[in-house]
């Protein structure tokens, strides 16, 4: 499993690691850099993402890496706003790249990026196909997303061969009610709020719905999650719920096939607070679902839900709260 995770401790090492040289800023439009000592200052004024980048000197080594090793810190960027990025220039006009995940500000990390899984830029020559040892240039770099000045400290970068592990848990952002989105049988009405009632105030998704007849009945908050879940064994989840007598919570993933992926038999309702956790080899195939496989891989491009389903005894209101949902290593 390759993909890119900050936050890994920095006594954490490549079983073999080689070292890459850095030749300096590769000088790209919207952003002006400079190199010294170890350091990239950057300053963008613009809103639009552009690109942070160093030039790196392609090494023999990168033919049997498993993944880049990098180590550093940022500041000056806004929480959010940064990406690792790795882009390859091949013989011929191939171009290709490869994001990882954001970057956190104001702390010393090592980074590892998987060296698979490049996709062709725009301008990439048509039918070029990726290989190392054609590869004559290489940025490692950052996309930048609205206005920053800051620096960038890059203390070593490494060929290593050692593949990307997931070593701390992934908080997911539930705080953007323009994200989430509702899947519902037509008879249901339903709101979808980010109110601050999470414990000790933090903002929690709050799904407050109404089932109107004594039928089977089903809604779901979908959220979106983050494309960086290789790695992770299980997820928690926070959440409290309060349902009208008879539908029960369905906590599920949805992959982008939209295969339905859920918890069976299904988590409790409570009016308190309550944390459970689940290992993603829990979750399987609902009876109404269809995938060409049975077994749950966490992939780019899946949602989150918990929502309910079933059939009310009366026609009643109910809310789901969800303060929690983070991917465990």
């Amino acid at each position: 499993m390759r993909r890119l995770l900050w936050l890994i401790p920095l006594w954490s090492v490549a079983a073999s690691a080689a070292p890459l040289t850095i030749l300096g800023p590769a000088g790209l439009p919207g952003v002006d850099a400079t190199w010294a000592d170890g350091v990239l200052s950057f300053k963008k004024t613009g809103p639009e993402r552009r690109l942070l980048a160093l030039s790196l000197k392609p090494a023999a080594e990168l033919a049997t890496a498993r993944s880049l090793v990098v180590r550093g810190s940022l500041s000056g960027a806004p929480a959010g706003s940064a990406r690792l990025a790795l882009v390859a220039f091949g013989t011929g006009g191939g171009a290709w790249y490869r994001l990882g995940a954001i970057v956190p500000t104001g702390e010393d990390v090592t980074a590892r990026i998987a060296l698979d899984g490049f996709k062709p830029t725009a301008f990439s020559a048509p039918g070029a196909t990726f290989a190392w040892a054609a590869v004559e240039r290489l940025w490692l770099g950052l996309t930048l997303d609205g206005p920053a000045e800051g620096r960038w400290r890059v203390a070593s970068v490494e060929a290593a061969s050692e593949d990307y592990h997931a070593t701390a848990p992934l908080q997911v952002n539930l705080n953007q009610p323009a994200v989430w989105s509702l899947t519902a049988d037509p008879a249901v009405k339903g709101k979808i709020t980010c109110p601050p009632e999470g414990p000790g105030g933090a903002p929690a998704m709050r799904f407050d719905f109404n089932y109107p007849e004594k039928r089977h009945l089903y809604s779901l908050p979908m959220l979106p999650l983050p494309p960086d879940l290789e790695g992770y064994r299980a997820v928690r989840v926070r959440y409290k719920a309060t349902l009208p007598a008879g539908p029960q919570l369905l906590l599920s993933l949805f992959k982008p096939n939209g295969a339905q992926y859920i918890i069976d038999p299904p988590v409790p309702a409570s009016a308190d607070w309550t944390v459970r956790e689940f290992a993603i080899s829990d979750f399987k195939l609902g009876a109404w679902s269809k995938d060409d496989t049975t077994k749950l891989e966490l992939t780019p491009g899946m949602s989150f839900s918990l929502g309910c389903h079933g059939a009310p005894e009366t026609p009643g209101d109910g809310s789901i709260w969800v303060s929690e949902v983070a991917f465990l290593p």
